[in-house]
């Protein structure tokens, strides 16, 4: 099975969802599938780069995408990327503070769903969401966490993913009220 890993940035010991994706694909390598990571936002890349990353025993094909790319360029790169690759499975791996410093989600999907949603079957593994859900949390939190559930929803909406997932029991019951069907993927 052809598999395209994409989240923020893939430098090494510097972004844990990235040393996580990097993990996860080396091991599905190791079980026969064809990986690719891709650093979207990578704030550690100086330059678009395509890499060959030894992990272990085993060897992952890495693109990365620096932060200071405009979303055009960023999209037509990730879409002759995927024409190539032509994967079974796109796994976005998601942390709203990514794609901005406040966690807001502003028309993400939006410009991924161009792309994404005609040909490719879509999992989305949410590693973080929204603040301030405490009624003790300050005023301040409860209205950006409100702002950047706004945004988590109609990403998710606009991405009609086959497949949406947390691994931590908390968001799962924060992204139930927003989604269904999520599922709890145990790590």
């Amino acid at each position: 099975m052809k598999i395209v890993f994409i989240c923020g940035s893939l430098e090494p010991g510097k972004d844990g969802v990235g040393d996580y994706t990097t993990s996860l694909g080396s091991e599905l390598i190791r079980l026969g599938h064809e990986i690719t990571a891709v650093g979207l936002i990578d704030k550690f890349a100086q330059k678009k780069s395509d890499e060959l990353r030894k992990i272990g025993n085993k060897t992952l094909r890495c693109l990365r995408l620096p932060a200071s790319a405009n979303w055009t360029d960023r999209c037509d790169y990730l879409d002759n990327v995927l024409s190539g690759i032509q994967p079974d499975w796109i796994s976005l791996q998601i942390v709203p503070w990514t794609f901005n410093s406040k966690g807001c989600m502003f028309g993400i999907g939006r410009r991924l769903a161009k792309i994404l949603t005609s040909h490719y079957s879509l999992q989305i593994m949410f590693h973080e969401l929204w603040i301030g859900n405490a009624a003790h949390d300050p005023l301040k939190e409860r209205a950006l966490g409100a702002v950047q559930k706004h945004y988590i929803k109609q990403f998710i909406k606009q991405l009609t993913p086959e497949v949406c997932q947390t691994s931590n029991p908390l968001f799962y019951d924060r992204l139930a009220s927003v989604h269904k069907p999520i599922s709890l993927l145990p790590l």
